[in-house]
C-alpha cells in the first residue's frame, strides 16, 4: 500500500497536469470496495459454518444443471414454511413450557391441522375452512385417550374416551361414549364399566337410566 502510495505521489510530482489527490482518494474508494466485498463474503461463511456446526455436513448435488443443498440437520426453535404468495402454510415452533406443535394452513393463510405435545399430554385437531375444530383427539398424561367429533360450528357432537372422571377423579375403570345435540348438550351417556346407559330430552330432562 506505501508503495502504490508513493509512486502515485511521484507520478503527480513528474506530471504536475496530474492530480494526485484524486487518484489517491480513487485508489482508497477501490480498497474500500474490495474490503466490503470481503466482508460480505466473511459473513456468508460464517453463515454457513454456524449452520453446519454441531456435525452438520453440507453436501452438494446436482439435479437437471442446478445444485441443491442438503442439509442433513437444521437446529431450531420455530421454523416457518411460506408459499411463494407467501403466506404462511407450515409451522413448527417449540414452546416455553416444553413440548412442541405443528401447524398446518391452507392456501387462506388459515390453519387446517393441529398436532402438539406438552406436559399435559399430544393433542392432534382438524379444522374446517371457517377454521372451527371438527375432528379432536387427545392423548392425556395421565394415560387415557379422548377422542371428539363436532359439526361445522365446533360445536361437539360425539365423544369417545377411555377414563370417565368422578369425583374430579379419573376412572380408568371402562370407556365412555356420549352423544350430543347441536348446542353440545348430552343425550345419550354410555358407561362401559357398569355397562350404564343414560339418556336425556331435549331440554336436558333425564329420561332413563339402565339398568335400574
Amino acid at each position: 500500500m506505501k508503495i502504490r502510495a508513493l509512486q502515485m505521489l511521484e507520478i503527480g510530482l513528474t506530471k504536475p497536469s496530474y492530480n494526485y489527490k484524486k487518484g489517491i482518494n480513487m485508489y482508497f474508494k477501490q480498497k474500500l470496495a474490495y474490503m466490503g466485498l470481503g466482508c460480505v463474503f466473511t459473513l456468508a461463511g460464517y453463515f454457513l459454518a454456524t449452520l453446519g456446526a454441531g456435525g452438520t455436513n453440507l453436501q452438494t448435488a446436482s439435479a437437471q444443471d442446478t445444485e441443491k443443498q442438503v442439509v442433513n440437520e437444521i437446529v431450531c426453535r420455530k421454523l416457518r414454511v411460506v408459499s411463494p404468495d407467501d403466506v404462511t402454510v407450515a409451522r413448527l415452533e417449540a414452546f416455553r413450557t416444553g413440548g412442541a406443535g405443528i401447524v398446518l394452513y391452507n392456501k387462506e393463510g388459515e390453519q387446517v391441522f393441529w398436532v402438539s405435545s406438552s406436559g399435559d399430554g399430544s393433542t392432534l385437531s382438524m379444522f374446517n375452512e371457517a377454521g372451527e375444530r371438527t375432528i379432536w383427539i387427545w392423548s392425556a398424561s395421565h394415560g387415557g385417550g379422548h377422542l371428539l367429533l363436532c359439526n361445522d360450528a365446533g360445536t361437539k357432537l360425539f365423544g369417545v374416551r377411555s377414563y370417565d372422571v368422578v369425583d374430579d377423579e379419573f376412572d380408568f375403570g371402562g370407556g365412555l361414549l356420549q352423544l350430543y345435540n347441536r348446542v353440545g348438550d348430552s343425550r345419550v351417556k354410555i358407561n362401559g364399566k357398569n355397562g350404564e346407559v343414560t339418556t336425556w330430552d331435549k331440554q336436558g330432562n333425564e329420561t332413563g337410566r339402565l339398568p335400574r
